[in-house]
């Protein structure tokens, strides 16, 4: 069952490299951001489709054992449910706004990095400091 998993992984996310995860510029942090949450959604939805086919093909080989076809049930619900959450979420965030969904926020600006030394400012007058006001204490009225 490991096995089967592990190598359901390393072949969607092979699968899943396309031309639009693979960058040779330096890479912006919003794109990142947005290639990660798509290839989420492409591994979550791969592997609900891959629970959905193991319990069915699991469900179908235990015909005469009760429990083993309430357990596959139990895994096709799950994987369903599962499912249904990603749609649940992308539909609210598309709802609430189609910006939260695409994840295109913005170029970030460059900074500027240039080496040269930044001036002082320019000196201004000190203003004349207040009188310190006494400090009396209230048990023996000796002022300081």
């Amino acid at each position: 069952m490991k096995k089967f998993f592990y190598i359901l992984i390393v072949t969607s996310s092979a699968s899943a490299a396309s031309p639009a995860f693979a960058q040779t510029q330096p890479l912006d942090p919003v794109v990142f951001v947005a290639n990660f949450y798509r290839f989420g959604l492409i591994i979550a939805g791969t592997l609900a489709f891959a629970v959905i086919v193991w319990a069915g093909i699991k469900y179908t080989l235990s015909a005469g054992n009760p429990s083993a076809q309430g357990d596959a049930k139990s895994w096709i619900w799950s994987a369903l449910m599962g499912l249904l959450l990603l749609a649940g979420a992308y539909l609210v965030l598309s709802t609430i706004s189609p910006n939260l969904v695409n994840l295109h926020i913005g170029q970030l600006k460059k900074l500027n990095t240039s080496t040269t030394t930044p001036q002082p400012p320019p000196p201004t007058t000190p203003s004349p400091s207040p009188s310190p006001v006494p400090f009396c204490d209230p048990a023996t009225e000796i002022c300081f």
